[in-house]
């Protein structure tokens, strides 16, 4: 069992995935929200852990390799969705293709070495469109730090979209229209 009030980090900024994961499948549970959209597919290891807890994954990636390594894994996995390209670019478009109602972001799309593809920090141009399209959604931002009520991913700084509440929490940044009450402990 995860605790999810201690977690092990494997870097200064950075929990175990599997904490992550977690963290995910609690809020999707806790506030009843049963599709997950992640950006940054990697080798869908995310997607694996959670699929079973959503009724919708819908995952895009940018590297072809990652992406065709997905398509592999999921090939005939109905709740899964694969997309390739850039998630600050190509996230209207999914979200055409995803059911009405609240949705869990999960926003990972970032170099992480190896084969990953460059397209810079996609997290901002994420949050308009989330924003514009789904503002009732709950959004988790992976590998932030934060330095009192600023916020920055890998690559850049955050700006969250106006009047979005934020909780960081051990590396990650949970923000949304003020929809959801993230308790201070789990």
């Amino acid at each position: 069992m995860i605790d999810l009030n201690n977690p092990i980090f494997v870097g200064p900024w950075s929990p175990q995935a599997e904490w992550k994961r977690a963290l995910l499948t609690e809020l999707g549970r806790r506030f009843n929200i049963n599709v997950l959209v992640e950006t940054g597919t990697c080798w869908g290891d995310t997607v694996e852990a959670v699929r079973q807890h959503f009724v919708h994954v819908y995952s895009v990636e940018l590297s072809v390799i990652f992406y065709e390594s997905a398509e592999k894994r999921f090939a005939g996995v109905d709740n899964v969705h694969l997309f390739f390209g850039s998630s600050g670019r190509y996230l209207d478009k999914l979200l055409e293709q995803v059911p009405a109602g609240p949705i869990l972001f999960w926003l990972d799309a970032h170099v992480t070495g190896g084969p990953s593809a460059d397209d810079g920090d996609q997290v901002n141009d994420e949050l308009r469109t989330i924003a514009a399209k789904r503002p009732n959604a709950l959004v988790l931002i992976d590998d932030v730090k934060a330095a009192g009520d600023v916020y920055f991913g890998p690559d850049a700084r955050i700006s969250l979209p106006v009047g979005w509440r934020a909780k960081f929490l051990h590396g990650v940044l949970i923000t949304h229209a003020g929809n959801y009450s993230i308790p201070e402990r789990f």
